[in-house]
């Protein structure tokens, strides 16, 4: 995972270009950069970010935080009740468990 600034990047690649790109992660604008290495894209990618920062800067404007860490959560009761009968036989808070559940599934994806 590309991180720069406290700012991440969504990555991928076009085969039928022969081209990475790529967008800011986190944030409402869009921002993207490409690139055709990786030391290119990684380029690409802090100048999208000095260049959103800048923008920012030069209009007054408070930049968006991605990512703050906060997530709001709706899920059925019924299901609330096992997760929390889980974290609780697991010796952790709820929101210690949903975290560490959610991040070793995403691990398994990217």
């Amino acid at each position: 995972m590309m991180k720069y600034k406290n700012f991440y990047a969504e990555l991928d690649y076009s085969d039928e270009d022969n081209l990475f790109y790529g967008k800011i992660a986190g944030i409402k604008s869009l921002i993207s950069f490409e690139g055709d290495s990786v030391n290119s894209l990684r380029k690409g990618f802090q100048e999208a970010v000095n260049d959103y920062l800048n923008f920012c800067e030069k209009l007054g404007l408070k930049p968006e935080k991605p990512y703050s860490g906060n997530i709001t959560l709706r899920i059925e009761p019924q299901d609330h009740i096992i997760i929390s009968l889980a974290a609780k036989k697991a010796g952790t808070s709820l929101n210690k468990f949903i975290a560490e559940c959610a991040k070793t599934r995403a691990k398994q994806l990217i």
